[in-house]
């Protein structure tokens, strides 16, 4: 009795697992659980770029090995024309001012005159063409040879500082008035301050 009822039960389960068709059922189950998590990992979104710490460059996170080289199209700038009044002594006085001052027997630039001619340089470099006139002066104290000497060396300091600055040597030339043109009249500190300047004539 105990010898049926052992092989009865005994049965079943010899038969499932001879049996191929019982057992790909049994495994379906997981194969659908897997198909299920398939479509996640299939369609799961890249990674957003991170701009590059170098222009051009894009760093991509995620399983990429490591910085990728992508180029960038970078869009021509316009740099307009620094100075728009033309090549003319209008347009000099206009874009720079045509006039530096000095002090009293002096034939040295003080940072505003220097300013004013490194103007002058960038407006001859816009200008390629242009040539230019340096006129010396000085105030009517003093003798003429005198102040013919010292307009000669406020234009050559002029003359000096546009060729360090680039300036072609056949675009300058220099000329010295001395006391003989003053641009103002009288004889007083006002007048004398006025009266010592170099002149930029363009030609």
């Amino acid at each position: 009795m105990l010898k049926r009822t052992f092989l009865a039960i005994l049965a079943p389960l010899v038969l499932v697992a001879c049996d191929p068709q019982v057992r790909a059922n049994e495994q379906e189950p997981a194969a659908n659980t897997a198909a299920a998590a398939a479509p996640d990992q299939f369609f799961q979104q890249s990674p957003a770029p991170l701009l590059g710490s170098q222009p051009g460059q894009v760093l991509m996170t995620g399983n990429n090995p490591g910085p990728q080289q992508i180029p960038v199209a970078t869009a021509n700038v316009y740099s307009p024309p620094q100075f728009a009044s033309g090549a003319s002594q209008v347009g000099l006085r206009s874009d720079v001012g045509d006039r530096v001052f000095f002090t009293t027997d002096s034939a040295v630039l003080d940072p505003r005159g220097a300013g004013v001619v490194d103007q002058l340089a960038a407006w001859m470099r816009q200008y390629p063409s242009t040539t230019l006139r340096i006129e010396g002066h000085a105030d009517e104290r003093g003798t003429r040879d005198y102040n013919i000497a010292l307009g000669d060396q406020r234009a050559t300091a002029i003359r000096n500082r546009l060729l360090q600055l680039g300036i072609a040597s056949e675009r300058l030339s220099t000329v010295s008035y001395g006391k003989e043109r003053p641009v103002a009249s009288g004889s007083t500190p006002t007048v004398w301050a006025q009266n010592r300047r170099a002149v930029f004539v363009v030609l």
